[in-house]
């Protein structure tokens, strides 16, 4: 438990480094006392090799040691993850500001002035050993913190990967029902039978993107790379994506039709990307408008794409929190959402995957125009024979 006051006394394990027999003893005179649990080390290479076995709280180390000196072993200590957080007082005859200094930067904490004032060495190790409590403390709960994130994660994805076999089932049911709805159903169910199917896809999507996420965050999404066609990626998009409402409508840019922009890349999750974009653009752009898709060839191989809106715009402080899980969450609450759910967060996993970049440029009141770029790939890595077919309907 962290103490709220400064404790007057608090026993601890103290490390004494000194290459003198009567130095080491005098500070376990001191300390010892105390109730301090004392080991000694009378060089360099001892005393770091107890810091591992013996684990002490603090370290007094001497600087003047034959060998490895105080400001090796410290330093040595300073750099390794397993003791860099362990308080070192150095304990030296040497006032001078630039053994000070040298001291500071191989890491040490605080220094101990020979010949020693037992009240200001007593205070000294009882703070370093409370600094170095308080650490443990707050690294077991982040340990535990961490445990039980990682326990909710597991919990949810097992829940959701659950979810998507029922859902499936609703969702095939219900798209031959409306296949051939004169045999069954009532011509005045059609509209919400059509609503329901609608509904159920853009549930298994939000499924779809809860797992796919979770498997690019631990680097377990294999990619399948081919040559795609980023123009007629974006056409699927479009096409499943439906005819455009309130007279908006989709136009796809690209420098050539005969020298189409290709880049090796997994097809369906760059696919999925272009739906992403292309759905937030739909949602909040204005109607009767037009929403511009732009591809075209980077310098050194590769592509950019952009997906231009005339929306609303997303103010500056929002353009790289929206891509994070709960960014758009604190936009929704401060009313500028752009976005719901894990969208914009799977489009950036998926780029990031790919080695690319994905961004945002936006102005208040004009419009916003996601960006991503994906990089190039030698010829080698991919099998130019296999171009990447636009995405259909599943």
């Amino acid at each position: 438990m962290v103490e709220s006051g400064l404790p007057t006394r608090r026993p601890g394990r103290v490390l004494i480094v000194d290459d003198q027999l009567m130095n080491r003893e005098l500070l376990r005179g001191i300390l010892e006392p105390l109730g301090h649990e004392i080991e000694v080390a009378g060089d360099g290479d001892t005393a770091i090799k107890l810091t591992t076995d013996w684990k002490p709280d603090v370290v007094l180390l001497d600087v003047m040691m034959p060998g490895t000196d105080g400001y090796e072993v410290c330093r040595q200590l300073k750099q390794d993850p397993l003791t860099e957080h362990l308080p070192v007082i150095m304990v030296t005859a040497l006032a001078g500001r630039d053994d000070r200094l040298k001291g500071i930067r191989a890491g040490a904490n605080d220094f101990l002035t020979k010949p020693l004032d037992i009240a200001d060495a007593t205070l000294r190790v009882q703070n370093a050993i409370r600094l170095k409590w308080m650490f443990d403390e707050l690294a077991n709960r982040a340990e535990k913190i961490r445990s039980l994130e990682e326990l909710r994660e597991n919990l949810t994805n097992m829940m959701v990967h659950d979810l998507r076999s029922p859902l499936m089932g609703i969702l095939g049911n219900l798209e031959l029902a409306i296949d051939d709805p004169d045999e069954v159903m009532p011509e005045g169910l059609v509209p919400m039978v059509n609503e329901a199917v609608a509904a159920t896809r853009k549930l298994v999507e939000m499924v779809s993107s809860i797992l796919d996420v979770a498997r690019l965050e631990e680097g377990k999404l294999n990619l399948d790379i081919r040559q795609s066609n980023l123009a007629d990626l974006a056409r699927g998009a479009i096409s499943l994506l439906g005819t455009p409402v309130e007279g908006r409508s989709i136009r796809v840019e690209e420098p050539d039709h005969e020298s189409p922009v290709t880049v090796a890349c997994d097809a369906a999750l760059v696919a999925r990307v272009f739906m992403n974009l292309l759905g937030n653009a739909l949602k909040f752009t204005r109607r009767k408008s037009q929403i511009r898709v732009t591809v075209r060839s980077e310098d050194g191989g590769g592509a950019r794409v952009s997906v231009t809106d005339q929306g609303q715009g997303i103010a500056p402080e929002f353009h790289e929190k929206i891509f994070q899980k709960f960014g758009q969450v604190e936009q929704y609450q401060q009313r500028r959402g752009y976005s719901t759910g894990l969208g914009l967060t799977f489009c950036r996993l998926a780029i990031e995957a790919h080695g690319g970049r994905i961004g945002l440029e936006s102005e208040m009141g004009v419009g916003s125009s996601f960006w991503f770029v994906l990089p190039g790939v030698p010829d080698q890595s991919v099998s130019k024979s296999e171009e990447a077919a636009p995405p259909t309907a599943t």
